[in-house]
């Protein structure tokens, strides 16, 4: 008659098993995204039963690991971070710091792709912690780098830039890492492209691209990497190179099936058809990127969404659909925490509003933006909401007119040198002369 203890160890043995499969599976198909959805609930299964049932955590946090870029991948943020907060807490009581490390670094990045900042910021600092006690000067630097990451999607720009210079410090002390120092290189680009600096951008994602390894193992960054120089070049109105750049984004992406980058990537896409005068094609882009949202848990991607589909609705001189979809991407990214997109899009809700003829909500949303502006020291911002002023001053008041010019050209000149900067200056001037 079989003992209790005799069903246990076979148990543990069929566990160990199905343990073995899925880490090797996993190992073998790692690029091949399809492969492994047919056997995630399996890979789940196994990190339940080691843990759940074995109370092997250790061995449960393997598996976790070994799964984590698949789901990074699919964008199931937030039903991943579930089993790795539990893998986690259990985790603690084990001897292993270097793996709870992992652990924790792995659940502040599903924490960041589904916009819980303050979660991801714990989880990060609490893997920074436990490498620095396992002495993982690697562990801590790539942890730095993706707290930083968190910060640069809440707009923090500054903490960004600090976690990034930390991490690079600590890389430094490291043998040679070709692709890390790419990705310190492609997120300073994504810092200097937010701040409106956008050929400073350009130079630093060209340096990711020289940096980052070639394999297959590698695509889903480099898909990225192009995907943010096009960022920039579209900015800088080299339209036809910045699309060649978005094709081949879009190609890298599809081969490794990420799909959270296609997404991002044909959402982008479609601005830089939109500011073409290609609206069509703007969208057949929006199209494709709401597909593939679908799919995924990403917060800051719908909000993304949201606003490339009011912009464009904009331009077709739909103005109800337009303020209704800017207005859904403006709570989004106030759910999230993002001042920087706030301010951006209460700016637009302002120029499109008084452009409808509806002053008395351009006034407030005018009045949003620019105590927004000015706490976050954004020039090119005040600069164009200064030249609403202008475009709204009536006939008949020179003195208000001269004023608010005043204000335009005292906001630019302190950030002359700054690209969006001058970009917002010369639509002011370009506007004010179509006016007349």
């Amino acid at each position: 008659m079989e003992t209790i203890e005799t069903r246990r160890h076979l148990f543990r043995e069929q566990v160990d098993r199905l343990t073995t499969f899925s880490l090797d599976y996993v190992r073998r198909h790692r690029q091949d995204v399809r492969a492994i959805d047919r056997q995630r609930d399996n890979l789940l299964q196994a990190i339940t039963a080691c843990g759940e049932y074995l109370g092997d955590w250790p061995r449960a946090a393997q598996i976790a690991l070994g799964l984590e870029e698949y789901m990074l991948r699919r964008g199931r943020w937030r039903s991943w971070a579930g089993y790795l907060e539990h893998i986690g807490q259990a985790i603690a009581e084990w001897p292993d710091r270097r793996l709870e490390g992992e652990i924790w670094h792995a659940l502040g990045n599903a924490y960041c792709g589904s916009g819980e900042w303050e979660a991801a910021l714990r989880a990060h600092q609490r893997a920074i912690e436990s490498f620095r006690r396992a002495g993982d000067l690697q562990g801590i630097a790539h942890a730095l780098f993706d707290l930083g990451r968190v910060h640069w999607f809440r707009g923090a720009w500054r903490e960004a830039v600090r976690c990034y210079r930390r991490a690079d410090a600590y890389a430094r002390s490291l043998p040679h890492d070709r692709f890390f120092r790419a990705r310190v290189a492609n997120v300073m680009g994504l810092v200097y492209w937010r701040r409106g600096q956008w050929r400073r951008a350009a130079r630093w994602f060209r340096r990711a691209l020289r940096l980052c390894p070639g394999g297959i193992e590698y695509a889903r960054n480099r898909s990225r990497m192009m995907s943010n120089l096009a960022l920039a070049l579209t900015d800088l109105g080299r339209w036809e190179e910045a699309e060649r750049w978005y094709r081949a984004a879009l190609a890298s992406s599809e081969r490794v099936s990420d799909v959270t980058g296609q997404a991002y990537t044909w959402g982008d896409l479609s601005e830089l058809y939109r500011r073409w005068g290609r609206l069509d094609e703007a969208e057949v882009c929006l199209k494709q990127a709401d597909a593939l949202w679908e799919e995924a848990e990403d917060a800051a991607g719908r909000a993304d969404y949201a606003e490339h589909r009011g912009r464009l609705h904009a331009d077709r001189g739909e103005m109800e659909r337009a303020l209704r979809w800017l207005k859904r991407a403006l709570a989004r990214w106030e759910m999230l925490g993002n001042l920087q997109k706030q301010a951006e899009l209460q700016t637009l809700l302002a120029e499109l509003t008084v452009k409808w003829g509806d002053h008395r909500e351009a006034e407030e949303w005018m009045e949003r933006a620019h105590a927004l502006a000015r706490q976050l020291g954004r020039r090119d911002l005040l600069v164009r909401l200064h030249g609403l002023k202008v475009l709204a001053t009536p006939p008949g008041h020179p003195l208000r007119r001269a004023g608010a010019w005043a204000q335009v050209v005292a906001s630019a000149l302190p950030a002359f040198l700054n690209d969006g900067t001058r970009r917002a200056l010369s639509d002011v001037l370009r506007r004010a002369r179509s006016k007349g």
